[in-house]
């Protein structure tokens, strides 16, 4: 499978796309320094931005991850369910949700009120992408 031929357009460069990844662990650094914040991915989508991330974050924190779905099968259920909640007791913690693309914002709304009703001391979403054209 040759995926340049399949390519219409590069919309940003990888250099643009580390550049950015040092910017956001930046100002995470200058924000969570000392707060060893928990960083919570949501599954599957953000596996590639995680990832580089964690390599970027200098802090001290802890990593988690969560898995939410609105499918059965193949065919949308348009219900959000927690189909693997995350393993650490977030209560009164300092959380930075890691999403890859900021779409619709279905998820992120369900993600974020999930999170908040484990009582962090804190929740902000770091994010990539933002597609603004898409949410509702």
């Amino acid at each position: 499978m040759d995926m340049e031929r399949d390519l219409k357009e590069i919309l940003l460069t990888e250099e643009q796309i580390q550049n950015k990844i040092r910017e956001l662990a930046d100002q995470i650094y200058q924000e969570y320094g000392d707060k060893n914040p928990v960083f919570i991915g949501v599954l599957k989508g953000v596996v590639v931005f995680y990832a580089d991330m964690v390599r970027a974050i200098s802090v001290p924190c802890q990593f988690d991850f969560m898995w939410i779905s609105s499918y059965s099968g193949t065919n949308s259920t348009g219900t959000m369910q927690v189909k693997r909640d995350i393993s650490a007791d977030i209560k009164g913690r300092h959380v930075v949700i890691l999403e890859d693309i900021f779409d619709t914002g279905n998820s992120l709304d369900f993600t974020y009120k999930h999170l908040m009703s484990k009582e962090p001391a804190s929740l902000k979403i770091c994010t990539l992408l933002d597609k603004p054209d898409r949410r509702k």
